[in-house]
Parts: structure tokens; C-alpha cells; sequence
């Protein structure tokens, strides 16, 4: 799916226009769809189904900006989400999964909720009915208040003199993926498994607590290199990447939903096996995978420390 153009000019830009011109300036858009109805979104404007469904299913009768960043800065995201939960407006703004939208007011239910009674589940189907029943005046109210609140956002990052910025299919190149961040810099992207840098990882392991001064947590998800990890429907049907099959240390890891370590001593040759494979790799997300895994055994070299990898 070929990425969007971000709207350029400010003084055109109406309604969930201006989702993609500030959303792109707090780090760059892989993808992104705006539909002041559910009826407006649209299979094609969405990577894959399962993301079309989550935006069908969030959006019910709002209008929603749905999105994905590319590589975002941990605290940046972490920032958005309390900025728009915090925006003092017509109407209460969230974010879940990958798409924004906003209700009458705050809910009053967050999370999971344990229907214990009936005076529970009546209150479960009234929120339900306050916050989700159609109503043409408050798509009208949201509509008008997200240039309010792309404002706010906008300032509140201190953005107002950056551009907008289109995401450039080069940046997924072997090349474009080392420039775009910093060597040593943490970033938010997907992977199979979580990480976290540990002088000892397999003590790490069994009770998820620091063994050193110098253990880091990272956001950089981290996969077996395989165009097919993060797509296959069952992961016996995914097949190692050129190249694998003559790595020990990669050949040993773990299923998605495993725990498992790599101790420090064995990180230089982590990374010769790594480097290995992509020499050998074109296709742009198994490019993306080993970029990301290099950074965290380069990272966990260069600290002389072991990678503790947490399944999911």
C-alpha cells in the first residue's frame, strides 16, 4: 500500500485535514485514514483487514482518524496520549489501538469491566446508549473541534515553525532504515518480542528486576527474520530467512509466546549471524526486522550486557 500525501497547506486545511498535518510532525505517518463515518472507511486505505476492522469497530457513529506512526519516540507517544485525553473541549478524545476518536464526555468504564450485578449491567447499557447512540449534532461538534485540537496538540509539542512530512518508501530500504534514527537512539516498532538489555539475563528472567546499573529497557520489538513472522496465520507456516538455517543463535529463537535470553558473551556472534542475513535480504519488512534486531544486539555490545526477549 503505497503511503498517503500529508495536506501541505494550512490555510485549506479543513475538518480531519488536520489529523495528518500535525499527527505527521510529531514523527512520520506510515499510513493513515480519516472518515467522519463508519461508512467511509474504506478496505484499501488500511495496510491489512485486521486493522480495517479495529477502525470499523471504534469508530461506530464518530469520525476517526486511524494511523500509524513510524518509529516514534517512546515519550512522544506516551505524550499524545495524555494530551488528548486532557484537550478541554466539546467532546472527550481517546486513542485505542491505532485509531482516534472522541465521545460526548469521558466514560465512566475504562478497561475490562466485571458485570457483578444488575445495577452493573445497567449501567454498562446506559453508558453505551449515552455515548454510542447516533447523533448528527455530535458529529457536527467533533468535526468542529478537531482544528482545536490539532492546535493544542501542535503547541503543546512545540510545532508550530515544523513542516509536515510524507513517509518516503526509501526509509524502508537497508540504508534509509540506519539513517532514520540514531545509533543508539529507542524507538517504538513492532516485533514478536519485547526487549530488555540485562548484565544478567537469565537472573532477569525469573523475577523481571534490574541486575545492574546499566540494564535498559528498550521499545524496539525484535522478530526471527522472516518476511512472514508478523503475517502468518500460525507460526509453524513461518519459514527463517536466507540465511538462518546456518545461524545457530538465531535458529534458537523463541516462539512468539516464549521467554528466552541471549547471555553477553554470545552478542558479537549474534550479530555476525544477523549482519549475515542481511547481506542477503531485499524485501522491506524482513529489512525493517533486522535493522531493528542489529540496534538492540549492537546496543547490548556495545554495554557489554545479555538480551533478555519477553513473547507476547
Amino acid at each position: 500500500m503505497p503511503p498517503k500525501t500529508i495536506p501541505k497547506n494550512r490555510e485549506s486545511l479543513k475538518g480531519g485535514d488536520w489529523f495528518p498535518y500535525v499527527f505527521s510532525k510529531i514523527a512520520p505517518l506510515e499510513w493513515w485514514s480519516y472518515a467522519d463515518f463508519p461508512a467511509d472507511l474504506h478496505p484499501e486505505d488500511f495496510p491489512n483487514e485486521l486493522r480495517y476492522r479495529s477502525a470499523l469497530n471504534t469508530a461506530s457513529l464518530s469520525p476517526i482518524f486511524s494511523f500509524c506512526f513510524f518509529r516514534p519516540n517512546p515519550d512522544a507517544y506516551r505524550k499524545l496520549l495524555e494530551l488528548l485525553e486532557s484537550h478541554q473541549g466539546p467532546v472527550y478524545w481517546q486513542k485505542c489501538d491505532e485509531n482516534v476518536s472522541a465521545y460526548r464526555r469521558k466514560p465512566r468504564f475504562r478497561g475490562i469491566v466485571a458485570i457483578s450485578s444488575e445495577e452493573i449491567r445497567q449501567q454498562l447499557e446506559q453508558e453505551k446508549a449515552e455515548l454510542l447512540t447516533p447523533d448528527q449534532d455530535l458529529v457536527r461538534r467533533i468535526v468542529q473541534d478537531i482544528p482545536a485540537l490539532c492546535l493544542f496538540l501542535e503547541k503543546q509539542y512545540g510545532l508550530e515553525s515544523v513542516p509536515p512530512v510524507d513517509f518516503s518508501e526509501e526509509w524502508l530500504t537497508a540504508e534509509g532504515l540506519a539513517r532514520c534514527r540514531g545509533e543508539f537512539e529507542d524507538f517504538m516498532d513492532r516485533g514478536t518480542h519485547l526487549v530488555c538489555l540485562s548484565r544478567d539475563p537469565d537472573r532477569y528472567a525469573k523475577n523481571l528486576q534490574p541486575t545492574s546499573e546499566a540494564d535498559l529497557q528498550l521499545h524496539i520489538g525484535v522478530s526471527l527474520p522472516s518476511v512472514e513472522t508478523l503475517n502468518a496465520a500460525n507460526y509453524s507456516e513461518v519459514q527463517p530467512a536466507t540465511g538462518v538455517s546456518q545461524c545457530p543463535l538465531l535458529l534458537d529463537f523463541p516462539a512468539p509466546w516464549d521467554d528466552d535470553t541471549y547471555q553477553p558473551e554470545q552478542i558479537p556472534g549474534l550479530l555476525a549471524e544477523l549482519r549475515y542475513v542481511q547481506n542477503q535480504a531485499r524485501e522491506p519488512n524482513l529489512l525493517r526486522s533486522l535493522d531493528n534486531f542489529i540496534r538492540v544486539a549492537n546496543w547490548a555490545n556495545k554495554l557489554k550486557l545479555g538480551i533478555y526477549l519477553s513473547g507476547q
